[in-house]
């Protein structure tokens, strides 16, 4: 404080404050009203301290885990590719042993190109770069289309013990939305409950609510999620096991890509799971009814 400034603060009598030759009385309860003012400033600010302070840490633990989690699904694949190229260079190997390894490799490659253009893709999402293209759609050619999909793919998705269907009303369903994002999100979902279903029905429907959306689900056997981690399966690169020793694998980006591309269709997901009987994923899309002809 300059010299030149004179303060005198009597906390039991009216207190005088002298600066620059003028003067301020305050009472008691002036001093305590601005005492108690600046208690309160100090405890906002430690308030939003903490809470900024809370941001950083879940921020850093995010990117601790994707880093982690993003490098185990590059790696993997990476050594698969490299180690597996490597053996089909020795003279020795089979015609048929050549086969596997090229099958391998080849696996492998399209796994390690999954988890690049998730990442490119979620990122390209939070930066709202996406637009809805609408399409008149069928129920019934979306559900054959993945269904033709997962009969082609569905040696590499599935093992033999899981059964896929597709239940939908007789009579088809006409809606307008954006097909390829439609099909993406049930991608995401289905490789999920194949991901964690051992043996058992994967089930794929819908039904139209009352509220005139359409509320789409897709229903496993598999493992199924603890209660205290459904909170936090949305989130980018979680995942319900986030141990360096995963049984399974995966960035943490399916179900936050999915969980974008319902809310830019103009809908919401919501899971209902129970550990050891399996899991329910549902969302809806705003049922806009279209009388265009479907192209199949």
């Amino acid at each position: 404080m300059p010299s030149n400034v004179k303060t005198q603060i009597d906390l039991t009598e009216n207190a005088e404050i002298k600066n620059g030759g003028n003067f301020v009385q305050l009472s008691d309860n002036n001093v305590e009203r601005l005492l108690g003012d600046f208690d309160k400033e100090k405890a906002d600010l430690l308030a939003k301290l903490a809470a900024a302070v809370k941001v950083v840490d879940e921020y850093q633990r995010l990117k601790t885990t994707f880093i982690a989690n993003v490098s185990h699904e590059m790696r993997t694949p990476l050594n698969a590719i490299l180690g597996f190229s490597e053996l089909a260079q020795f003279s020795d190997v089979t015609l048929e042993e050549m086969r596997e390894y090229m099958r391998i490799v080849h696996k492998s490659s399209e796994q390690l190109l999954d988890t690049v253009k998730d990442v490119i893709f979620i990122a390209t999402l939070d930066a709202d770069e996406i637009t809805v293209v609408d399409n008149p759609i069928s129920v019934r050619s979306l559900f054959q289309d993945l269904e033709e999909y997962y009969s082609f793919f569905g040696e590499e998705k599935f093992t033999k013990n899981i059964q896929l269907i597709f239940k939908w009303p007789q009579d088809d369903l006409l809606f307008t939305s954006d097909f390829d994002k439609l099909t993406q999100v049930f991608k995401k979902l289905l490789d999920n409950a194949f991901k964690f279903t051992h043996k058992g029905l994967v089930e794929v429907g819908y039904v139209l609510l009352l509220d005139r959306t359409i509320q789409f689900y897709v229903k496993d056997a598999g493992i199924g999620i603890p209660a205290e981690k459904l909170d936090m399966i949305f989130e980018p690169f979680r995942c319900v096991e986030e141990s360096h020793s995963r049984q399974y694998g995966g960035s943490g980006l399916g179900l936050a890509i999915v969980k974008r591309l319902v809310k830019l269709l103009g809908g919401q997901v919501q899971v209902e799971s129970e550990p050891g009987k399996g899991t329910t994923m549902r969302f809806t899309v705003g049922y806009r009814p279209s009388s265009n002809k479907i192209i199949l």
